[in-house]
């Protein structure tokens, strides 16, 4: 007697899509959205000075010696931290300039590397060279400074919390899930990024301080605010995925075309 592969069998979603959110939830969920954005605007000089007075104390412990000094943004005056700049030297630019020339060619030469990685370090490795060749060619040039680095850090974490919101509202909207999920998941985003703002902010003035300014490019655009977006992609992804676990089999998610 044959054995029994499968006990049940699945709902076939063929004609079907899954429920819509009724008009009350998604409007509790836009007013909820609504009063987050205002709360954000309206209280983050308090968040940018306890990111900014913050990385300052971890400094200081660390044996740093950090300055606050202050810049204006929009209405009022704004805390961010400066440290002395370190220039590279003729020498460590043109080793970098070399290295960041040489990777990627080492990279695409291994087939056992995956291809979105190797165009990932190609990424890294142009933003490298380009710095590299700046400080070799010019360097008495470079119009940044720790401060100005740190000016725009802030400003641009400071309108990712803002963003963050406005994005997760339009993507969790159609879920067919309850609005405390969603809520709950909305705010660990804007809590997360905020934590992992102040940890890159701590480790970027480290590696500018005891490195140089010619990573301060690498940072920004590889490392930087921009990166938000990978772990937010990987939050939502692993929501979606388990919220299709947890409503497969329930014929009361799903509603016939016809």
């Amino acid at each position: 007697m044959p054995s029994d592969r499968k006990s049940y069998i699945y709902f076939h979603r063929s004609y079907r899509v899954a429920e819509t959110v009724e008009p009350r939830v998604g409007r509790l969920l836009f007013v909820f959205v609504f009063v987050l954005e205002v709360l954000l605007i309206v209280f983050h000089p308090f968040l940018v000075q306890a990111l900014v007075y913050s990385t300052r104390n971890v400094l200081t412990a660390l044996g740093y010696h950090p300055t606050v000094v202050f810049w204006r943004m929009l209405y009022r005056s704004l805390p961010l931290i400066d440290l002395p700049t370190v220039y590279p030297t003729p020498l460590f630019s043109a080793g970098l300039f070399l290295v960041s020339i040489l990777l990627p060619l080492v990279m695409f030469l291994i087939k056992k590397v995956p291809r979105m990685f190797a165009g990932y370090m190609l990424y890294l490795s142009v933003i490298n060279a380009s710095s590299a060749a700046f400080f070799i060619l010019a360097p008495h040039k470079f119009p940044y400074d720790i401060s100005i680095f740190s000016m725009l850090y802030t400003g641009t974490v400071v309108g990712l919390w803002i963003l963050i919101p406005v994005i997760l509202v339009m993507a969790l909207y159609s879920l067919p899930t309850s609005i405390v999920p969603k809520m709950l998941f909305i705010l660990f985003n804007v809590v997360y990024a905020m934590i992992f703002a102040l940890i890159r902010y701590i480790f970027f003035l480290i590696c500018l301080e005891d490195g140089s300014v010619i990573f301060m490019a690498l940072f920004y655009f590889a490392l930087g605010p921009l990166f938000d977006f990978v772990y937010l992609v990987g939050f939502y992804t692993y929501y979606v995925s388990n919220l299709s676990e947890a409503i497969r089999f329930s014929r009361r998610r799903w509603r016939w075309l016809y």
